[in-house]
């Protein structure tokens, strides 16, 4: 995983190279980027401005392109009390952002009880886990009732995608319950063959 230095989480440019060994690139590397809004860990917090901080991953979102690899964002968020809901609108347009640069994301946070606080109702969802092809788009409607995955497939394979909630998924393959979670949650693959798939999943 490649971080870049503090000042970079403020948009400055990132300069370093792909990590080589023995004069070879890398193959198996990855950028992890991550940003915060200025008011992070205050409560001011609920004024975060989601513009300013996509600002700063844009800059990494260019970082990432010259570099040539996969992005996880490593940390983001920061809200000081996961009770409070006033802040997610601002979250939510930071997670359709990551969904649009197709980055795998983690949030930061070390309240201890996460699992039980409205923080985990927001970040609780559906997303692709393993897409067999190449993905053209994905990410959810304006009120968070539907997700959609689009791709292409060069040969026949699952995909894997994880529902948070009880749903209907519409596809042009064979699904099946991969396994099954409280809530009604579950990790579903469809099984599709070559060429262009679509998939949509209207959450009840």
């Amino acid at each position: 995983m490649i971080e870049q230095p503090f000042l970079c989480n403020g948009g400055v440019r990132l300069s370093v190279p792909p990590v080589t060994v023995n004069g070879e690139r890398e193959p198996l590397q990855c950028f992890g980027p991550h940003a915060y809004d200025m008011t992070v860990d205050t409560p001011l917090y609920k004024y975060a401005n989601a513009d300013r901080v996509k600002a700063f991953f844009s800059e990494m979102r260019r970082s990432q392109l010259r570099l040539d690899m996969p992005a996880v964002v490593g940390e983001w968020g920061g809200c000081s009390d996961n009770k409070d809901t006033s802040w997610f609108g601002h979250a939510n347009e930071l997670l359709d952002y990551f969904d649009g640069n197709q980055w795998g994301q983690l949030y930061w946070d070390y309240h201890g009880d996460d699992m039980s606080a409205p923080l985990m109702l927001m970040l609780s969802r559906t997303c692709p886990v393993a897409v067999a092809g190449k993905i053209k788009s994905y990410g959810r409607s304006a009120d968070r009732k539907e997700y959609y995955l689009d791709y292409k497939s060069e040969s026949q394979g699952e995909t894997e995608i994880y529902i948070h909630a009880p749903a209907e998924v519409e596809c042009d393959g064979e699904m099946r319950v991969i396994e099954e979670y409280p809530g009604g949650a579950r990790l579903v693959g469809i099984t599709c063959g070559e060429g262009a798939h679509s998939v949509r999943i209207h959450i009840a």
